[in-house]
């Protein structure tokens, strides 16, 4: 039983080393690389390290760091839609319902209004942000929904959502 006890304090302990590490080499590369941009790995292995941790508020400030001001940087890695999803997951989890659906508006429904999963999480955000209050969630997604249906249409590209509706 103690050596049970001790390796599940070493066990324990990794999260914090692994994130220690990372930092430290994401630190050391920002400061030597050309354009200041870390490794895709070091990174992913810093927010891996956070994640496991619970460590959502340290999270977001790094994922926040590493989207560059231009949206269009293809030099990017890990890819821009990959970060902005995490984002996105971090803020669910903080509870920030409202940046959440900012965010799923501003940048992924914008770039990829076919894909359901952004609206699903668009609809779980409102219904969520609108729990105990006065104002109905299913319509913040029903008027960004018009948004972008109408939009589409001006700019006259089909769209698999336009017929989306949801029921009343």
């Amino acid at each position: 039983k103690d050596l049970d006890k001790k390796q599940e304090r070493r066990l324990a302990m990794l999260p914090g080393l692994a994130e220690s590490l990372a930092s430290k080499c994401v630190e050391q590369e920002s400061l030597t690389t050309q354009e200041g941009l870390v490794s895709p790995e070091d990174f992913l292995l810093y927010l891996r390290s956070l994640d496991q941790q619970s460590k959502w508020e340290e999270m977001l400030t790094a994922l926040n760091e590493r989207l560059p001001e231009l949206k269009d940087d293809e030099r990017m890695s890990p890819p821009r839609q990959i970060m902005i999803d995490s984002k996105l997951d971090v803020l669910e989890k903080l509870k920030r319902y409202a940046d959440c659906r900012t965010l799923l508006e501003t940048d992924l429904l914008k770039e990829y209004p076919d894909n359901w999963t952004y609206w699903k999480k668009h609809l779980d955000c409102s219904l969520s942000e609108a729990e105990g209050s006065s104002y109905d969630g299913i319509a913040l997604t029903e008027e960004t929904l018009a948004k972008t249906s109408s939009k589409m249409s001006q700019s006259q590209v089909p769209a698999s959502y336009s017929h989306m509706k949801l029921p009343t």
